[in-house]
């Protein structure tokens, strides 16, 4: 029996609850140090979250490092992943408590605060992405390829589709020049592969069903390959858009995260120096 996929269930609930313990602890604590004193960022606790927070974004960023590290020192890629996402949630509610959940005074608070947010929001972004595209490719695809070699594969569907039609009647030539063949050779896009796949079954599942009934046997085979083909490219069409999102999202994320980054080691400096 499959198992059902359930995106909403994290795939390591140790680390879950090792973070929503360590959110819990962190929170308290900052709770019982505003009761008892007012809070100040460049006090003793509001440094100790800050320089916390710092090192779990300077950890983040050593995340593409992972491979080259061989895991060190976190045993796994697996670790390396959960302690990205963990990590750098946990990193973001400390620079909210470091700053005593007050709004910046200056425009490098203003920078750090926002890029944070972005950061993080972004983050989750990835992580749904990251769910879903392979969880969507796997269950309803029946073609798997790389996002490099699509194009190639949908260039070989024409000539296959040309050639599987020829001889075949009139009505069955018309339908595949007016319907079918323009699908396989529009570009590659997310209105071609969400209007045909994502929105339905297939995108002439009308269209095929009414030439059907006016063909006979041999020519309901020719037209079931057609059709074959075309839900390949159909198919093609989504998987492209999809891990084009992937990718994407990685020049989405990334390039802010290392403007914070290097904003984080600014902050640090000018407060040691001032």
């Amino acid at each position: 029996m499959a198992q059902r996929f359930r995106p909403s269930v994290p795939k390591r609930r140790d680390w879950l609850r090792g973070f929503l313990v360590a959110l819990a602890v962190a929170i308290g604590l900052y709770l019982l140090v505003a009761w008892r004193r007012p809070w100040q960022p460049g006090g003793f606790w509001g440094l100790t979250y800050g320089t916390i927070a710092a090192l779990l974004f300077l950890k983040d960023g050593l995340y593409p490092l992972r491979r080259r590290l061989l895991a060190r020192p976190f045993g796994s890629a697996q670790n390396w992943l959960q302690l990205h996402i963990y990590g750098g949630s946990a990193a973001a509610i400390l620079v909210v408590l470091h700053t005593g959940a007050r709004w910046p005074g200056g425009s490098l608070g203003w920078w750090l605060l926002g890029l944070t947010v972005f950061a993080g929001l972004s983050g989750l972004v990835g992580v749904a992405v990251q769910k879903w595209v392979p969880a969507l490719l796997s269950r309803q695809l029946r073609v798997e390829a790389q996002l490099q070699r699509i194009p190639e594969l949908v260039a070989r569907l024409i000539p296959e589709a040309d050639e599987l039609i020829k001889g075949a009647s009139r009505s069955l030539i018309d339908f595949y020049q007016a319907k079918a063949r323009p699908v396989l050779l529009a570009p590659l896009s997310w209105r071609t592969a969400f209007g045909g796949i994502a929105g339905g079954s297939s995108l002439l599942d009308n269209e095929f069903r009414s030439i059907e009934l006016r063909l006979g046997t041999e020519e309901k085979q020719k037209l079931a390959d057609l059709r074959s083909i075309v839900g390949e490219k159909l198919e093609l069409d989504l998987q492209y858009s999809l891990q084009s999102l992937s990718r994407m999202w990685l020049w989405f994320h990334v390039p802010p995260c290392y403007v914070l980054l290097a904003l984080v080691l600014w902050h640090i400096v000018t407060v040691w120096q001032y």
